[in-house]
C-alpha cells in the first residue's frame, strides 16, 4: 500500500498533465510558438447563420496551398460553460506538438442559461451541423487528411465529442471524450449547480412535456451509442468525478455488450473531472480512418441522414429509428439484411458498401435506382424488413 506522502504526490503529478474542465479563462487566444491562431466564420449549412471559429495550423502551411502534404485535423470542442476560446487555449499546443490542423468551433456558445440562444447549444441539430461545417471550412482551406480527423473534448467537451461520434461516426479517424455527459436526464437529476443550465438548453424540466422529454433523449449519447460502435473511440472517466457521476458513462458504455467487434474503449481511474488532452491526442495520432466501410451497423438516429452506406428516417417526429443492417460475406453467397423499426425509410448505396443485387423481385416496398436499394414500411407504421441475396462489384 502507498503512503500518504507517496499519493499526495502521484495525485499532483497527475493534474500536472491534466486540464480542470469549464474553468473560466481570459477571453483571448494564447500565442504557440510556430503556430497561427485566428478566428473566422462558417454559414450554417442549416439556418445560414454565421458561427464563429477558431483556425489553427503550422506556419510553414498556407491557407489555400491545397497541392501541399495533407495534415490531420482535430476538432477541439469546448465544455458546458464557455466557448471556442476556452477549447483553443485548453487544445492548440496539443495540435501544434502533433504538427496538425485545428479547428475550435463554437457550435452555438456556452450551455448556460445566460445564453439567449441556449436551446440551440447542447448538441442540438444545429450545433451539430455547425461542426460538421467547421470541418468542410478547413477542408476548403487547407490539405486536410481525410483519414485522419480527430475530434477531442472533456465533460461539455466529451458530450459534445461523443455525440458526433454517434452521429456523423463516418467523418472521424478517432474520438476522444473525457469525463462525457451521457445522459442528459440523469445529469439532471443529480440536482447539482448545472440543474437549471441543463433545462435552459431542453427547454425545461423531465416530464414538462413530450417535446422536453425528448430534447433530453435525443441530446443523449446515450440514445445512439450504437452507432459509433464501428470507430475507435476512447471515453475517459474518474471514478471521483463529483460534477458528472462515473457510472452515468459506464451504464452507457455497457449498452455496447451485445454488438461484436465494437471499437468503443472505457477506462476508469481515481482522479475527479478531469481531461487530459496530451494523452488523448497521443491516442488518436495512432488512430487512421479505414478506407472500406464496415459491413455490419447498428443505428438509431432523430433526424433523417446517412451513416456510411445506410440511410435512415424516423417514421414521425419525435421519434428514434432504428436499424440493424449488414452484409454477411462469411459464405459463397453474400447475404444482404436489413431490419428497421419507427423508420419511414431505409436506403442502401450499394455501391458503397461493394455489392450488388442478384434478385430483381424485392417485394413490395423496395426500389433500386443509380444502384441506391430503397425500401419502405409496407403499411404505415410497419417495420422493414428484407433478407436478400447480394454479389461482389469486380
Amino acid at each position: 500500500m502507498l503512503e500518504l506522502g507517496a499519493t499526495v504526490t502521484a495525485v499532483l503529478l497527475l493534474l500536472a498533465f491534466c486540464t480542470i474542465i469549464d474553468a473560466a479563462d481570459a477571453d483571448t487566444l494564447p500565442e504557440v510558438a510556430g503556430y497561427k491562431l485566428y478566428e473566422a466564420e462558417t454559414i450554417s449549412s442549416v439556418d445560414g447563420s454565421a458561427q464563429p471559429i477558431v483556425v489553427g495550423h503550422p506556419q510553414t502551411v498556407s491557407s489555400g496551398a491545397h497541392d501541399a502534404e495533407p495534415l490531420p485535423l482535430l476538432v477541439g470542442v469546448h465544455s458546458w460553460s464557455v466557448n471556442r476560446l476556452s477549447s483553443a487555449r485548453q487544445q492548440a499546443k496539443v495540435a501544434a506538438d502533433h504538427c496538425w490542423l485545428a479547428v475550435f468551433p463554437d457550435f452555438r456558445g456556452p450551455n448556460l442559461t445566460s445564453n439567449p440562444h441556449a436551446t440551440e447549444a447542447g448538441a442540438s441539430l444545429l450545433a451539430q451541423r455547425d461542426i460538421i461545417d467547421a470541418v468542410e471550412y478547413m477542408k476548403s482551406h487547407f490539405p486536410v487528411d481525410s483519414s485522419r480527423i480527430y475530434i477531442m473534448g472533456g465533460s461539455g467537451g466529451g458530450h459534445m465529442s461523443l455525440m458526433m461520434a454517434c452521429k456523423y461516426p463516418d467523418v472521424w479517424a478517432a474520438v476522444s471524450a473525457w469525463c462525457p455527459i451521457t445522459c442528459m436526464r440523469q445529469w439532471w437529476e443529480q440536482q447539482n449547480s448545472y440543474s437549471p443550465h441543463i433545462e435552459a438548453v431542453c427547454g425545461g424540466k423531465p416530464g414538462d412535456s413530450a417535446q422536453v422529454d425528448f430534447e433530453y433523449l435525443r441530446r443523449s449519447p446515450r440514445s445512439f451509442i450504437a452507432n459509433c460502435a464501428t470507430i475507435p473511440v476512447a471515453i475517459h472517466h474518474g471514478q471521483m468525478d463529483p460534477t458528472i457521476f462515473c457510472p452515468q458513462t459506464w451504464q452507457t458504455f455497457s449498452l455496447l455488450a451485445d454488438i461484436p467487434d465494437h471499437y468503443v474503449i472505457f477506462a476508469s481511474d481515481s482522479t475527479g473531472h478531469f481531461a487530459d488532452y496530451v494523452r488523448g491526442a497521443a491516442w488518436l495520432e495512432g488512430q487512421i480512418k479505414s478506407d472500406r466501410p464496415p459491413d455490419r451497423l447498428t443505428l438509431a438516429t432523430d433526424e433523417a441522414k446517412w451513416f456510411f452506406w445506410c440511410f435512415l428516417a424516423p417514421a414521425r417526429e419525435m421519434t428514434l429509428a432504428t436499424a440493424k443492417v449488414s452484409v454477411d460475406r462469411s459464405h459463397d453467397q453474400p447475404k444482404l439484411t436489413i431490419s428497421a423499426r419507427n423508420a419511414s425509410q431505409v436506403r442502401i448505396d450499394l455501391d458503397a458498401l461493394g455489392v450488388k443485387l442478384t434478385e430483381t423481385q424485392l417485394g413490395a416496398g423496395a426500389t433500386v435506382e443509380d444502384a441506391v436499394l430503397t425500401l419502405l414500411p409496407p403499411t404505415p407504421g410497419a417495420d422493414i424488413g428484407l433478407s436478400t441475396p447480394v454479389a461482389p462489384v469486380r
